[in-house]
Parts: C-alpha cells; structure tokens; sequence
C-alpha cells in the first residue's frame, strides 16, 4: 500500500502540540511530588492523595487490564469487587495471567500469575504483587502515570477521547495503524466484575488462589471488551 507523506503542521498546531506537551509535564511533576511509591517486602505501594486522581488512575488501569488485555485469547484477567456487609465496595483486585500458545502447551491451563493489584478504593492506595512486579515498574507504571496524566487534562474524557489517549499511550511506537474503538464500552471503574457469583463474602486471599475464569456478569455483552480497528 503506498504511503501518502503526512501534511506539514501549522504554527498555531505546533504551538498547541507544545503547550500540551508542557502542561503533561508538569502534571507529571505534580503527580510524582503528591504520589507515595514505595516497597514493602515484596508488594509495591501507590497512594493516591485525591479521589479524582485515584479514579483516573482506575479508569486506566481499566482501559489496560480489563478491556485491552482481558479482551485478548492468550490473556486471562480477572477483575474482581469486594463487598462489605453494607454493599460498599471495599477493593477491586486485578489478577493477570498469560496462556502458553506454543503448540507443545495446546489446551493447557494458564500460566502462572504475572501480578495482581489491589486497589483499596477507602485509602485510595494500589498494591502490586507479582513475579514480574519489577518490569511492571519500569514498563507499565511509566505508561499508566502518562496516561493518567493525560485523562486529568482531558476537558471531556469519553468513549472516544480515552479510547485515543490509551492508542497513543501505549501502542503509538509499536502499531501505528491501530486504534481502541470503546464504542458502547462502559467507563465505569467500579461497576464491573469478572464473576457471577458475589464477592462479598470471599477473602482477598481467597481471591488472588483461585483460577479466575473468563465469565460474563450478568448483562455483560460481547462490546463490553475492547475491539481493534484498522486506520486505513
């Protein structure tokens, strides 16, 4: 397919395109200055200082784990609620695990878990655990902080502006001709569940054990998990 040479920027696009750019950046020194990251044993911690940071920060682990990843066959994740007596929602956790698709493991189980996060939603506070938690840090935290970034500043963040931010965040370099159509997929962090059972009653270490399974909650429809869409 032949190539068509993208047209030139105009000053006043450059000029919106920097003046973006520097406004990232310093949402970006603000983030790291207020965020509290630390190491405990073998659990990294975020702590959140603001309810609408700490929901921004949900809705892209959402856009990532739940939609992008869930939505995949060689990925299984598990995207589970606790809930207390009174029907509050206490934590979200995360777990995500890899299929093998060598043909020697055809059929076979998922593979061990790459990590979960707990996201307990009263201290707004994320804890990540994991085998592969130090190339969670030095991969994907330095994405999902970019993008939470970038959706703070957003004026309007909806199906289609998310769904472009995430594509830009995180598949820009590696598929350029690819973009995250959210159409009818719900931005609700704190609705969704991978399960049709109610959680309420289980453990966290109940939860993080047991093989998660791919279910649909009830009402959940096919559109629900993110599709791809070819620019052309």
């Amino acid at each position: 397919m032949e190539k068509h040479p993208q047209p030139s920027k105009t000053g006043d696009e450059k000029g919106l395109e920097e003046s973006f750019m520097s406004e990232i950046e310093g949402m970006l020194t603000v983030m790291s200055e207020e965020i509290k990251t630390y190491q405990d044993g073998d659990i990294y911690c975020i702590e959140i200082p603001q309810k609408d940071l700490f929901d921004k920060w949900m809705l892209s682990l959402k856009l990532r784990y739940w939609l992008d990843l869930g939505g995949r066959d060689n990925y299984d994740v598990a995207w589970l609620r606790k809930i207390d007596d009174n029907s509050t929602l206490e934590e979200i956790l995360i777990n995500i695990k890899k299929f093998d698709t060598s043909e020697a493991s055809a059929g076979s189980i998922p593979s061990e878990n790459l990590f979960s996060i707990k996201a307990i939603i009263s201290k707004m506070k994320l804890l990540i655990e994991g085998k592969f938690i130090d190339i969670w840090k030095r991969n994907e935290y330095q994405k999902l902080i970019c993008l939470v970034s970038k959706l703070c500043l957003c004026p309007d963040v909806n199906q289609e502006t998310a769904g472009e931010l995430y594509t830009n965040e995180f598949y820009c370099q590696s598929v350029p001709d690819h973009i995250i159509n959210l159409d009818n997929v719900s931005l609700d962090v704190y609705a969704d569940s991978d399960s049709e059972d109610d959680p309420r009653c289980q453990e966290p270490e109940e939860i993080v054990n047991e093989t998660p399974k791919k279910v649909k909650p009830p009402g959940k429809q096919e559109s629900s998990r993110v599709n791809y869409w070819r620019v052309t």
